[in-house]
């Protein structure tokens, strides 16, 4: 009896003992194995080392800001004024009607330049120069040949006027042109010579302050200018 009894106590111990079983997982065929990921290792950056002689470049400073006082005059942008083309008109009169005008060459090129400029000749490159001799005046032109290009090269010519007084009116006679084979016509000149009478007559009414009438009486030309005798009526 006491046999059975320890028996019994035996196998109740050996069962409280032996843990459960878990059941095997069989892996099938088609299973795919993830491998586990691989650390990455740290990258390290080397910062360059500068040598012991470097130093950092200056900053440069801004230029101070300079405030015109209401006293300062700014300077002309360019010297181009010619004094004795801008020189007023030698006018004299003598009380009766009569007034004496004398243009010097600088004038008469001056006012030539504004003519062309308000209204340029065509195929002319620039405003035709006069050149004062004794007793005439040389005009020099610059004139493409016609049947060329706008953008040819001019042909340098000079055509050679006498002015002279007829009926009471002036008038510029031409008396030489140069060269004639140049491929330059008569009829491409002749504008010139219109633009010189024109200015010249502008510049007389200039100084005769609009008159009502005016009639030429003399006319003259010489290296330091052209005098002009002009009878008005205000």
């Amino acid at each position: 009896m006491r046999f059975l009894f320890s028996l019994l106590l035996m196998l109740s111990a050996g069962c409280l003992s032996v843990p459960p079983i878990e059941p095997t997982v069989a892996r099938l065929p088609t299973d795919t194995v993830t491998p586990a990921p691989t650390p990455t290792p740290d990258r390290t950056v080397t910062l360059p080392t500068l040598p012991p002689t470097w130093t950092p470049a200056p900053t440069k400073p801004l230029p101070p800001t300079v405030t015109l006082l209401p006293t300062d005059t700014l300077p002309p942008a360019t010297a181009t004024h010619d004094p004795i083309a801008e020189a007023p008109l030698i006018v004299t009169r003598n009380g009766r009607g009569l007034i004496h005008l004398k243009v010097t060459e600088a004038q008469l090129n001056a006012a030539l330049a504004r003519h062309f400029d308000a209204a340029p000749l065509d195929k002319y490159t620039a405003a035709p120069r006069a050149m004062l001799t004794q007793g005439s005046l040389d005009l020099l032109l610059l004139i493409i040949p016609s049947g060329l290009p706008d953008d040819a090269l001019p042909q340098p010519m000079t055509l050679t006027v006498t002015p002279a007084i007829y009926a009471g009116t002036l008038e510029l006679r031409p008396t030489h042109l140069a060269p004639l084979d140049a491929g330059v016509s008569t009829r491409q000149v002749k504008p010139a010579q219109a633009l010189l009478q024109q200015t010249l007559s502008d510049l007389v009414i200039q100084a005769a302050g609009l008159p009502r009438a005016m009639a030429y009486n003399d006319v003259s030309v010489q290296t330091d200018g052209i005098t002009l005798t002009v009878a008005i009526q205000p």
